[in-house]
């Protein structure tokens, strides 16, 4: 039974409040002169189309205008920019029961603040919002107007402020008669969240649990008015207080956020300009960059993201340097170097509810600091530098010298001078897997695993930038030695990724050194933006190369050849890249940079081939991803570069090569800052039959600054140059002034456009042939290039790297000759994981499931081939295992599924019993000094003496580093299992077994554990060939060798196994003998099994089934398991019996 609450206040029926509040505060009517409205009758509200207006104070978040109705508030979070979100306000309207549609609906900007109007009519009623976060206050505020516009009165009016989120969320509704009243889980916390009106209406109805209601009645041109606060705290005190707040300071907080912003945007470059929407883009993204900087300092991404990301930051810190705000970029510098210092580690991404307490941990030894393996701790050398630049604050970069430089030298570079990619780059991870399986194969994406020339170009760039600190802090030695390391890896960059035929740097290597021959457009765009090289013909070269295959017609670039989806910062990178090379192509590119920004300025994460927002379809049309701040920041950063020619490098001399698209007949730069200097930029033209451009240059600030003036105009001829109107030479076009105080100085040159190309001229990408020689085996393999050192020993391998762009001739020119119609190969070996759909190999259903790829494997296993395909993916991360029906059928019904069975493997077939007992022989109670001097125990790299005893109650054991051996029982010729207890709270995940075979000691792989509430059982298996004596040396080690590892108890039993099948002998395994450990064995129908789990016939680690005159084999065992099997199976006279045998089955 539904239940009203009816709450007799005043519910501020004032008809003059609309116009008293538009009246009072006049500033509410000022726009940008873009209003983004709406007729859903004949245009619909497309989210992708569609603006999205943030609005935020650093605690508290939410962006509207991608939704029907538009004032539909998201990703509403707080009281810290961290996740969980809360999730939409809606507002729903009905009459006599009736709902109410929109079909008029406006928002937009107030002009320099961070406010938003809309305004949502029909033919009844109308729903004006006003919606902003005040200052420090801890709620979103909502003002809003109800009119009745029709000329009758209305009866029954139904309002609805709807949370629909709340249905999918684990949000508790507590007691309150006042407000709604919530409480989320919050990890160690929780977030509260009370949702009411200043003023609360007569009717009020919080009956159901995700909406507030109230009713009321409207005469004709009636109007009424309230304010819903919505407001998030971590404290109930705290909260009631924001709420107090809100109700006695109501309309009150709207000035005081309009004061806020003023006083903000005080401090920043301004623009004026004959075209608006340029003006509007670079105003409107100062507040979208802004409102997501969080109270602690980093920005965040907070349509669909939270917390605070290392390369997000890059946009909105060029931002905030670009229009002067300093404070705000030296914020994200701070916040991360606190963060190094209070956790000991650089993190790609952290949460923002960090306090830092003064002095934190401020003897760090910053040589031991944890980094990431690639690509984000040179964004933030990249960040100081961009930061020293603007404001010449060398003593900053001097006093983090150390944090800085073990953000270069903590990262993984191999004995060659290659890095790694760091796997989350938004082109990598974000773009390839959500799009993988929506886009046709080949998308030539670039593989997890591969080694980066994006990282080694930020990299050479960050360290270069480091040297010249060091030189201008005189540091030569430092200087000397960071340019050696610089010069070494950009030596490895022409090595091994310049490829001089295709001129263009492949954008990545194999873990074979196999080049991707794939034009990719971040990795090209990226060595001119970065600072990379700035005379490096290849460079220039590459990028041209760039351009020929990707760029399109409407100057939107395609990421890969196949692939027309782009990330959100390439309109920016290739502006950038065209104006520092004073390129004609420019303009285009300002242009079609221009086109990508939404109606409200926004940029997205990643945008379709027309330029406009692609999401995945599932996911909602154009609501994720949006207000972007590292995409925004880059876009509208390299914007304003190209207008002015603008780009500090480190020097004292201002530097401008200012541009003038042709659809704009003048702009105005005012309050330009570089260090402690201040001036404006002015350029207008006046068209004719010839163009004559005017530069003005005066100095804003209080000390001289001087000015070198670059007056080159790309693809143009100029006739006449005036210098503070005297007429100069033309043989200089750099004109260098120093300005006093007030001063300025005028340039007027005449010039004529030249009749050149400026089209891109279009290359059409064809993927090179790969071939290969005759080999003993053929290995695909994804990341492990272990097996191919193993088998490559003994046999002639082919390994390639299964996430490199292959296609099915790739496969097929590798395994089968089909010229003389023979295979090239004895045996095709699928390393783990490679026979998978997904990020893991990025191979697509169009791959696998192709006709080609049918008539390959079918021709090739009756050529005599073996194909042995071992254990595929199975999550999300990485992918899934694929069985093609054509491989089926190529199998004569043989199939096989992947259970969740796990258990010890052994030689069996049909008709023997398999048994395993074990039979302790031997055990070892850790911290009793008679049992480990009977054992011969000796700890190296001891913690303290030979080793501390623990505390803990309820065991009896160790805390060691480095080394735990011992001396225990054994007896030849039988397997054995060393059981070792610890701990269940201690670090056991790092704990290895090795066994002392001749001079060296050999890993034993875990093979079980048992973990309960105080203790996790370890079980390590030693094969029969390792125990050569009665007495065997084993020691226990960490696979880190400074962790302190905490252990109890081994204990030693001899393995008594019944296992047998004649097939598995024949192949390569003993009989009677544990072969390896399977975590998800086989079920299987129509093929012959010889290794199956011990006393259970029904799951197998191994299948087979013949085809032709060939051998198909699928596994689930490790490769050190099946290596004997391998090596046999090459055997051609094995081989022909194991045919035989399996014919007759």
């Amino acid at each position: 039974m539904k239940v009203k609450i009816f709450i007799y206040i005043l519910f501020f029926f004032i008809n003059s409040f609309a116009e008293d509040v538009f009246n009072e505060f006049k500033w509410l009517n000022d726009s940008y002169g873009f209003i983004e409205e709406y007729d859903t009758r004949s245009a619909p509200i497309i989210g992708k189309r569609a603006g999205c207006y943030p609005i935020g104070n650093g605690f508290v978040f939410g962006s509207l205008g991608i939704y029907n109705p538009i004032n539909t508030i998201d990703f509403i979070c707080g009281p810290v920019y961290d996740a969980p979100f809360f999730g939409q306000e809606k507002v729903d309207f009905f009459v006599n029961n009736e709902k109410i549609k929109f079909f008029k609906q406006s928002i937009r900007w107030v002009k320099d603040a961070d406010i938003v109007v809309s305004n949502l009519v029909n033919d009844k009623v109308s729903f004006e919002t006003i919606d902003f976060v005040p200052p420090q206050v801890k709620s979103l505020v909502r003002i809003f107007i109800i009119r009745n516009i029709s000329n009758e009165d209305l009866n029954n009016i139904k309002v609805v402020f709807k949370y629909p989120n709340l249905r999918f969320k684990s949000i508790e509704v507590l007691n309150s008669t006042e407000d709604l009243f919530l409480k989320q889980n919050n990890g160690n916390n929780f977030k509260f969240y009370r949702i009411g009106f200043v003023n609360q209406p007569d009717e009020f109805d919080l009956s159901i649990r995700d909406e507030i209601s109230f009713y009321l009645n409207l005469k004709s041109k009636e109007s009424i008015s309230n304010i819903r606060y919505l407001a998030i705290d971590t404290n109930e005190k705290n909260l009631e207080e924001t709420v107090q707040l809100v109700k006695t300071q109501n309309k009150s907080l709207l000035a005081k956020t309009k004061e806020w912003w003023t006083n903000w945007l005080k401090g920043t470059v301004k623009i004026e300009s004959s075209d608006e929407k340029v003006s509007y883009l670079v105003e409107t993204q100062k507040m979208i960059l802004k409102c997501q900087q969080s109270h602690t300092g980093g920005f965040s991404p907070m349509n669909g993201y939270s917390y605070t990301w290392i390369r997000d930051n890059n946009g909105p810190v060029l931002y905030m340097l670009r229009i002067g705000k300093f404070k705000e970029a030296k914020d994200v510098l701070d916040f991360y170097y606190n963060y190094a210092l209070k956790t000991g580690f650089v993190a790609s991404s952290s949460r923002v509810d960090v306090s830092f307490l003064e002095k934190e941990n401020s003897n760090i030894d910053w040589s031991k600091m944890g980094v990431d393996i690639a690509e984000v701790p040179s964004w933030l050398v990249k960040q100081h530098w961009w930061y020293y630049t603007y404001t010449g604050d060398l003593g900053l970069l001097k006093s983090r010298f150390p944090y800085l430089k073990r953000c270069l030298m903590g990262q993984k570079i191999t004995k060659d001078g290659k890095l790694y990619f760091q796997t989350d780059e938004t082109y990598m991870w974000t773009l390839q897997s959500r799009t993988y399986n929506l886009v046709k194969y080949p998308n030539y994406y670039l593989g997890l695993n591969s080694y980066s020339v994006d990282s080694a170009f930020e990299w050479v760039a960050a360290c270069e930038n480091l040297a010249t600190v060091a030189k201008l802090t005189g540091d030569d030695k430092e200087y000397e030695e960071l340019m050696k390391k610089s010069n070494f890896v950009r030596e490895s960059i022409n090595k091994y990724f310049w490829l001089e035929k295709e001129e263009y740097f492949a954008p990545a290597l194999s873990i074979f050194n196999q080049p991707y021959y794939v034009p990719h457009a971040n990795v090209g765009l990226n060595p001119i933006w970065v600072g990379y090289s700035n005379e490096d013909e290849r460079v220039k070269k590459s990028l041209d190369t760039h351009l020929k295959y990707l760029l399109k017609d409407n100057f939107m670039m395609k990421t890969t050849p196949n692939i027309e989806i782009f990330t959100g910062m390439i309109p920016g990178m290739l502006l950038y890249n065209l104006t520092f090379l004073s390129s004609p192509l420019a303009e285009k590119a300002y242009e079609s940079l221009i086109k990508c920004a939404s109606p409200s300025g926004d940029f997205f994460e990643l945008y379709d081939g027309k330029g406009e927002c692609w999401v995945v379809p599932s996911w909602g049309d154009g609501c994720y991803g949006r207000v972007r701040p590292w995409e925004g920041g880059i876009n509208t950063d390299s914007l304003l570069f190209y207008l002015s020619g603008f780009l500090p490098d480190g020097s004292d001399e201002v530097k401008i090569k200012p541009n003038l698209p042709s659809s704009m007949k003048y702009f105005r730069l005012k309050d330009i800052k570089f260090k402690d200097l201040k001036f404006d930029l002015y350029v207008r033209e006046e068209r004719s039959d010839y163009i004559k451009r005017f530069y003005e240059i005066i100095n804003t600030g209080d000390k001289n600054v001087r000015i070198m003036l670059d007056i080159t105009i790309p693809n143009s001829k100029i006739i006449n140059l005036n210098i503070d109107g005297y007429e100069s030479p033309l043989d200089n076009l750099k004109i260098s002034k120093e300005l006093q105080p007030n001063g300025a100085f005028k340039v007027d040159v005449s010039y004529e456009k030249l009749d050149k190309e400026t089209k891109i001229t279009h290359k059409v990408f064809k993927l090179p042939i790969n071939y290969y020689p005759k080999s003993d085996i053929v290995l695909l393999t994804v990341k492990d290039r272990n097996m191919y050192y193993s088998l490559a020993n003994e046999k002639k391998v082919v390994a390639i790297d299964a996430e490199l762009p292959l296609t099915v001739s790739d496969i097929n020119n590798a395994i089968y000759d089909d010229k003389n119609k023979v295979i090239k190969t004895k045996m095709l070996i699928f390393g783990p994981k490679v026979f998978s759909i997904g990020p893991i190999n990025w191979k697509s259903y169009d791959f696998w499931y192709s006709d080609e790829m049918s008539k390959v494997f079918k021709k090739y296993m009756e050529g005599g081939g073996i194909i042995l395909v071992m254990s595929g993916a199975t999550n999300s991360r990485e992918g899934y295992e694929i069985r093609p029906k054509w491989l089926i059928k190529l199998l004569n019904g043989g199939v096989w599924s992947i259970s969740k069975k796990s258990g010890k493997i052994v030689p069996s077939d049909d008709y023997t019993e398999t048994t395993l007992t074990k039979v302790e022989i031997d055990s070892i109670r850790m911290g009793e000094e008679a049992n480990e001097k009977k054992h011969n125990v000796k700890i190296y790299k001891q913690v303290d003496g030979k080793g501390i005893v623990l505390a803990n109650s309820t065991l009896n054991g160790r805390r060691w580093k480095g080394f735990y051996e011992c001396e225990v029982n054994t007896e030849v010729g039988f397997q054995h299992t060393v059981v070792v207890t610890a701990p269940s709270n201690s670090n056991y995940k790092e704990l290895n077994l090795e066994v002392k075979k001749d001079r060296s000691f050999v890993n034993m792989g875990l093979v079980d554990k048992k973990v309960s509430k105080e203790l996790v059982e370890l079980s390590f298996n030693i094969p029969v060939q390792y125990i050569t004596n009665k007495k065997t040396i084993i020691r226990l080690s960490s696979k880190k060798p400074q962790i302190v590892m905490s252990t109890d108890s081994m204990i030693v039993y001899k393995l008594k196994v019944v296992g047998k099948s004649p097939l598995a002998e024949l192949i390569g395994f003993k009989q009677n003998q544990i072969v390896g450990i399977c975590y998800n064995t086989l079920t299987y129908n129509n093929m012959v099994a010889p290794l199956r789990i011990v006393g259970n016939k029904n799951y197998a680690g191994l299948v087979m089934k013949d085809v032709g005159n060939g051998i198909f084999i699928k596994t689930q065992l490790s490769y050190s398991n099946i290596k004997n099997m391998i090596n046999t199976l090459l055997n051609n006279e094995i081989r022909a019996k194991v045919i035989k045998y399996l014919k007759k089955r």
